[in-house]
């Protein structure tokens, strides 16, 4: 199966991986059908009953289920086991949605990508859809200003929908080249440090701005999260495939400090899995995604 976090190999992006789903899901079946065989060979004789006699039933296992649990065993979430939890309360419904946010990715090559500070992008990586946002009745801080095409539609009914409570979303910041991230790192280095600056920007090709799918709004300052955009953003942001991909509180999970005005495009379906099932946590779906899915 093709990635649907991007055209890079998963050995080119991350740490070698337990074996793969497949040979796993192999090796689970074939495990499961000798103990139980083995099981009921003992018991058949124990009771002097004929082996030839006795049906041996049948286990029917959903890889995909099996699948979940090996994508957690190899991530580190603290909260792994509620997010399995809902999972198994829930799990067509569950699937439903990781099934829609796959063909949307899919569809839009490295929509779910996973860059962070372990994941890198090639210093020429540059998405092939990108538009201008001055073409468009958005707010801007500055021209020009780029973002995939994947992401417009959405964009422009959460604007939309924002405009009619009254409240406008400024665009101040959205896809940066590597060289460009690579000005903004150096101009935080230079006045931070090299460990404060870790904390407030990324290095070139771990942005997620070079993805062309996030959005700065607003400020870019903490005060942004009392704004009225910055308290609609918040609450309704997900409800049109944007996801707040820094949160108060969980720099020990991004990487980063808290963001009030970063988000990322990741479509509505990959949102409302974030929302259900993984804390309002973007870091956790995206690991869990890239775990998840194999070649």
């Amino acid at each position: 199966m093709q990635y649907l976090l991007g055209n890079i190999s998963r050995q080119a992006l991350a740490p070698a991986r337990p074996p793969s789903y497949n040979a796993v899901m192999k090796l689970t079946s074939l495990t499961i059908s000798l103990l139980l065989g083995l099981s009921l060979l003992a018991c058949s004789e124990a009771s002097g009953q004929s082996t030839n006699a006795t049906s041996i039933p049948t286990i029917q296992v959903d890889p995909r289920l099996v699948g979940i649990k090996l994508a957690m065993d190899t991530l580190s979430f603290t909260t792994a086991a509620a997010i399995r939890a809902r999972i198994d309360q829930q799990p067509e419904a569950f699937f439903r949605l990781l099934d829609a946010a796959r063909q949307q990715a899919l569809a839009a090559d490295g929509l779910l990508r996973l860059v962070d500070k372990q994941h890198i992008l090639p210093a020429d990586y540059i998405p092939t859809d990108l538009v201008n946002l001055a073409e468009y009745q958005f707010d801007l801080a500055r021209n020009p200003m780029l973002l995939r095409q994947a992401a417009m539609e959405d964009l422009l009914a959460m604007v939309a929908a924002a405009r009619a409570k009254g409240i406008s979303l400024l665009i101040s910041s959205s896809f940066r080249s590597y060289e460009y991230q690579s000005e903004v790192y150096t101009r935080h280095v230079n006045t931070m440090g090299l460990a404060g600056a870790n904390q407030v920007s990324a290095r070139p090709g771990h942005s997620q701005h070079q993805l062309g799918t996030a959005i700065d709004f607003g400020s870019i300052t903490d005060a942004f999260a009392s704004t009225a955009a910055g308290q609609w953003l918040v609450a309704e942001a997900w409800r049109f495939g944007f996801s707040l991909s820094y949160p108060r509180g969980l720099t020990a999970i991004t990487g980063y400090n808290w963001e009030s005005w970063h988000y990322r495009y990741l479509g509505r379906a990959a949102c409302q899995l974030e929302h259900d099932y993984f804390d309002g946590i973007q870091q956790q779906l995206l690991e869990f995604l890239a775990a998840y899915f194999t070649d």
